[in-house]
């Protein structure tokens, strides 16, 4: 009878922990992460000009030198923020963040160079839609930033 017993109580057992990892299986994720409550571009060369950030690379960006490395700050900064994307919709650019740094470096394509094009670079939250923006340009010294936006994609 003791066997009997003991055999039932062992199957009970492991009904009832299969029925608890199926449950824990099923819980939501962690809520309890922090959402970032904004996010912006903070490089010191940034120009606000008409309500856009724009940053001139011309005396960084040439035929020797094709990378230009922009730094960005979340709010608060304990957030999390591994959900971030960053995108362009110039094929004269192409981009990689680095969440750790919190950078992301734009590498400029060299056959395009030479067109001095306007790379808009937007960086954004997935899971909040927060996101900033930022423009590129190459100036000459007669072109004030900003007087033609009629940005070559």
């Amino acid at each position: 009878m003791n066997k009997k017993i003991l055999i039932f109580i062992a199957l009970i057992l492991s009904a009832i922990s299969i029925l608890i990892i199926a449950v824990w299986g099923t819980l939501p994720e962690q809520t309890s992460q922090i959402p970032i409550e904004t996010i912006s571009f903070t490089n010191e060369e940034i120009e606000i000009v008409e309500n856009r950030k724009m940053i001139d690379v011309s005396s960084v960006i040439d035929e020797t030198n094709s990378v230009y490395v922009l730094t960005y700050e979340i709010f608060p900064s304990v957030a999390i923020a591994t959900d971030l994307n960053v995108s362009t919709a110039s094929d004269a650019a192409t981009l990689q963040i680095d969440t750790f740094e919190f950078k992301v470096y734009v590498y400029y394509d060299i056959s395009f160079i030479e067109d001095k094009p306007f790379v808009t670079i937007t960086l954004t939250d997935k899971r909040t839609q927060k996101s900033d923006e930022v423009t590129l340009i190459f100036s000459s010294p007669n072109v004030v930033p900003g007087d033609d936006l009629s940005l070559k994609y």
